[in-house]
């Protein structure tokens, strides 16, 4: 991919970083041998990854620089997760602690993932923090927040929201595991916008007589219904469903527990709750049913909708997650043998998974330029290869401007494997683009090794 990274203060070092960086995005991979044409380049992204003249924070700071400008005047939303990243347990890789259930070595990633609310646009890497699990002591629960490694949910959303200072809005979303009280006070405090998925039933300021949110919530009657597509997942086949939402606000209570006394003594929020309609349920599957908090005003049932929207927004980080591990660039089988090497390797893969990420959303912005995610050689290929993998029907045929991203993203989906024979069949994901983007680039060999035989 063409886009220049900022950089690291050093040319040499800025020109490999950015050479693995289009290496990763074009070859689907982060086995440095495979990155590599042949044993001096495979040497020298070693010695790069092993330098410890700057750290993956560096290469942080020059990845989310590129957002700056692309956020000015938007409302962005800010999705962050947490990922565990294991490696098995190899005794040449040092630096690492235990994850999962102990038995096994790895580290953690939390990156910010910022999205256009509007347009679905997958705007690029905002923040990420690379952190080891702490052991777990007897006073942990007597740290203050700013000592805790769940204050990574608030840290991650203000290094965010500095690198897109220009936007109009930001709103950060998480899931459940981002529930904190203090985290949502921070929040307030830092003029960001909260999307968040309820996951304890908090008790009420001054709302005797009720067990505590949950409760109250059931309590609500049901403001409307809409239908929509949900789409399959793991725990849940794709059907249409009819979903029930609720929506009032509440005045949370500091829990008891927490050590944070400065904090107020109550936080008011608008929830919103959606239900899938058990007339829609299949089968036994786990319906819909999420219980929302958020600093936005929810007053009708339109703006209750509009959250609902920007939170399933957050599949976005999964999927990035989905490219970034077994189903895509496979970070867990890398072989560098260093905690910094391997963090450093992260944050190429993560640079890749994210601009596969663009990729898929840029597939319905017919305006965007092909050269914002490929270079002129990438650019010929695809218009070379377009006409080939049409049909003989309007609908078989790529729909989209020349020279646009929309057209590539149609081609790299039907290199992927996606048909797109009929309207009805699912929109290409980040895997099919992934796997598009691999075969895309063999063609480009192909393509190179050609014109130089020529010329010979």
């Amino acid at each position: 991919m063409e886009t220049q990274l900022v950089g690291l203060g050093d040319k040499r070092l800025d020109v490999i970083f950015n050479t693995l960086v289009k290496r990763v995005s074009d070859f689907g991979s982060l086995i440095i041998s495979r990155l590599s044409q042949g044993r001096w380049e495979q040497v020298k992204f070693g010695r790069f990854l092993c330098n410890d003249r700057f750290t993956f924070l560096d290469m942080i700071d020059s990845a989310v620089k590129l957002l700056a400008p692309i956020c000015v005047g938007r409302h962005v939303l800010l999705i962050e997760d947490t990922s565990e990243i294991s490696f098995g347990y190899q005794a040449f890789q040092q630096g690492l602690a235990p994850v999962g259930n102990g038995l096994e070595e790895g580290f953690y990633l939390h990156p910010v993932i910022a999205m256009d609310a509007e347009d679905n646009l997958c705007l690029g890497l905002a923040g990420l923090e690379v952190f080891k699990r702490a052991p777990r002591g007897p006073h942990r629960n007597k740290l203050a927040f700013e000592d805790k490694q769940s204050y990574r949910w608030l840290s991650a959303a203000q290094s965010a929201r500095e690198h897109c200072a220009l936007a109009a809005g930001h709103t950060v979303i998480t899931d459940r595991e981002g529930d904190i009280y203090e985290a949502l006070c921070g929040y307030v405090d830092n003029s960001l916008d909260f999307v968040v998925r309820c996951w304890h039933n908090r008790s009420l300021h001054d709302q005797r007589g009720i067990e505590g949110l949950w409760q109250l919530v059931d309590t609500w009657p049901i403001a409307g219904r809409y239908a929509c597509s949900l789409p399959r997942t793991d725990k849940r086949s794709g059907h249409e469903g009819l979903l029930q939402v609720k929506y009032g606000e509440v005045a949370l209570a500091r829990p008891n527990s927490s050590m944070a006394k400065y904090l107020p003594p109550s936080l008011t929020v608008c929830v919103v709750e959606v239900r899938e309609d058990p007339s829609t349920v299949v089968n036994n599957e786990q319906p819909i049913h999420w219980i929302l908090l958020t600093s936005h005003r929810v007053d009708t049932f339109e703006m209750a909708r509009k959250i609902i929207l920007y939170y399933s927004k957050r599949w976005t980080i999964e999927q990035v997650f989905r490219v970034l591990k077994s189903q895509g660039l496979q970070l867990q089988n890398a072989l560098q043998h260093s905690f910094e090497s391997l963090s450093k390797l992260a944050v190429l893969g993560l640079i890749a998974a994210v601009r596969v990420l663009q990729l898929v959303s840029a597939r319905n912005h017919p305006t965007a330029p092909m050269s914002m995610a490929f270079d002129e050689r990438q650019i010929k290929v695809i218009e070379m290869l377009s006409p080939s993998l049409e049909g003989k029907t309007q609908i078989q045929k790529n729909p989209h401007p020349l020279r646009t991203l929309a057209f590539a993203a149609w081609v790299v989906a039907r290199l992927g494997g996606w048909k797109g024979y009929s309207k009805s069949e699912r929109p290409p994901g980040p895997i099919t683009m992934w796997l598009g983007l691999q075969k895309l680039q063999t063609y480009v060999n192909a393509q190179a090794l050609f014109a130089k035989n020529n010329d010979t």
